[in-house]
């Protein structure tokens, strides 16, 4: 991990910050149980855990340095995988890339 932070330095000073762009994955659980919570005192917390239709939820997004790209913004209930992905990468990232752009 170091070694690539290094190698990110050395390539930044080449490319121009408004050239990089910057992808994020982020995704959400419907089954996901709180472990912990508030109640007053001398009383039980108690809450609702999730049971069946349970689902995956990713939304990728790519960020420039003047924000997101919402062109190629999506959100998909499915944990991503290398074709998912390549799909993202040709069908919604390459068409608003512009000349210069660094992923």
């Amino acid at each position: 991990m170091a070694e690539r932070r290094v190698n990110f330095q050395i390539a930044r000073r080449f490319v121009p910050l408004k050239s990089l762009i910057f992808l994020d994955e982020s995704g959400a659980q419907s089954n996901l149980t709180r472990l912990d919570g508030r109640a007053p005192k001398d009383q039980r917390c108690l809450d609702h855990t999730p049971h069946g239709h349970w689902k995956n939820t990713t939304m990728l997004s790519a960020i420039r340095l003047d924000g997101v790209i919402r062109e190629a913004t999506i959100t998909i209930d499915a944990a991503i995988d290398g074709s998912i992905f390549t799909t993202y990468v040709e069908d919604c990232l390459a068409p608003v890339l512009r000349r210069g752009d660094v992923a």
